[in-house]
């Protein structure tokens, strides 16, 4: 207890981090369903006989669930709350999980990537708001962070497990963290401001002193931002029609839906999607699902690295320090595939080269064409327009992600992998080139201030 009964920081920010660190256990889980394709692939290849085809699909329709999930998720979040939406989740999560251990018929496979990917995409758009909504905004940029670490955390899970165990148990075990997050979520409250927002002030008022340490705490100050903001949200309402009546919200939406194009462009999912495989080609002297485990690891390194570096420079200069790292390791990759095909003897000494280049290529992704164009969407638009925009951008993040994820195996048996790395590392490029010239910096400027740039009024 701190002074005159206070709660102390530690006792008065414990909640806040265990209920913030539950909801990014959804974050861990959306993780294991991006990564499950790149060791499963070769069982279902093998054991169930599934074409290339089948199973560039299997990898596709995730995308395509998340994409429901989101649209779903921007009805429902304001009508049920945040707390019931996510558990909600639960259930048919663990459901799909196990589709994919027990069915063997591809439709079956096909309903259970899509509801896992369903789940996970609800996650991905209701936790990161319900976590902004009940942490002190001292910690609330460091509780953002922990969820990206533990998607990528959840991505290296299942490499390590695919590494050992069989195509039943690797989807048995991917079941076990939506069932321990709705074992500890369920004990926590639901988001004060929601409840504010339903003129629920007096259940409002109780989830807030149980976020803040218990009744002795004083929420005096954080009620009252809470109400503002609600009052603020309430006055202000957005619609289709306000994304094109101003320069200002065009050209913020131009640069953010752009800068998922830059992302989701630039190849990254099918280094998640399909590591084992392209290792596999690529003829390594360590074991494939090693080498995935190696990429996994070198992906949760670099999400920390970047929570400390990416603010030590403007928004612009990561990124097209990112994109144009990302489009040399793609360079990379695709000449020692080239070699491979023609001159085998060329590339004999060097085949820890893909992994080498694959590493790299998602420690540049993580600096920058990772966690930015999400920070960015927060601070091209004002809050109005905010909800309508966000979607928009995270609607076409998770239809690219599935036109990359499903085309990729089409485009390797159409052109060969050289070309197809060679495709990327030039979008990569082009990317970079795009946000040097157009995009403006966003870096500790007021949003006043950047919608006037966006206006062209500075």
């Amino acid at each position: 207890m701190g002074e005159m009964g206070k709660p102390s920081t530690l006792r008065r920010r414990l909640p806040q981090l265990f209920a913030a660190l539950s909801a990014t256990l959804g974050g861990f889980s959306l993780g294991a369903v991006l990564g499950w394709t790149s060791p499963a692939s070769k069982p279902l290849r093998r054991q169930l006989g599934l074409s290339d085809e089948t199973v560039s699909w299997l990898a596709g329709v995730t995308p395509l669930g998340a994409l429901a999930a989101m649209l779903a998720a921007a009805v429902l979040l304001d009508r049920v709350g945040r707390r019931r939406a996510l558990l909600a989740t639960a259930p048919p999560f663990v459901a799909g999980w196990l589709l994919l251990a027990f069915c063997r018929h591809p439709a079956a496979l096909l309903v259970g990537r899509f509801v896992t990917g369903f789940c996970g995409g609800a996650f991905s758009t209701a936790a990161p708001v319900y976590i902004g909504e009940i942490a002190e905004k001292d910690i609330r940029g460091a509780l953002g962070v922990c969820y990206q670490l533990l998607l990528t955390g959840g991505i290296l899970y299942v490499y390590v497990v695919g590494k050992w165990a069989p195509l039943v148990w690797l989807s048995v075990v991917c079941a076990i963290p939506p069932i321990l997050f709705f074992v500890l979520f369920f004990f926590v409250p639901e988001s004060p401001i929601f409840l504010l927002s339903k003129d629920r002030r007096e259940e409002a008022i109780r989830a807030l002193h149980w976020f803040r340490g218990g009744d002795e705490a004083d929420i005096t100050d954080d009620l009252a931002e809470m109400e503002q903001s609600v009052t603020e949200t309430k006055e202000r309402t957005g619609s289709l029609r306000d994304m094109f009546t101003s320069r200002a919200a065009v050209r913020g939406l131009a640069v953010g839906v752009g800068l998922q194009l830059a992302q989701q462009l630039s190849g990254v999912n099918i280094i998640i999607f399909f590591s084992v495989p392209i290792f596999v080609a690529a003829g390594t002297s360590m074991d494939p699902s090693d080498c995935a485990i190696v990429v996994g690891v070198v992906q949760v390194a670099s999400t920390l690295l970047s929570a400390l570096l990416v603010e030590r420079a403007g928004r612009r200069v990561w990124l097209v320090l990112s994109l144009s790292g990302m489009g040399a390791c793609m360079v990379v990759l695709g000449v020692y595939f080239h070699l491979k095909q023609h001159n085998a003897a060329a590339v004999a000494g060097v085949g820890w080269l893909p992994l080498l280049a694959m590493c790299a290529y998602l420690l540049t992704f993580s600096l920058g064409t990772g966690p930015l164009p999400w920070a960015m969407i927060g601070e091209l638009f004002p809050g109005e327009i905010k909800g309508i925009a966000s979607s928009i951008c995270g609607g076409a993040n998770w239809i690219l992600c599935f036109i990359v994820s499903k085309t990729f195996t089409n485009l390797v048996g159409a052109f060969g992998t050289a070309i197809t790395f060679w495709v990327y590392a030039g979008i990569c490029f082009v990317a970079a080139t795009w946000i040097f010239f157009f995009v403006i910096e966003t870096r500790n400027k007021p949003l006043a201030q950047i919608q006037k740039e966006l206006a062209g009024k500075s």
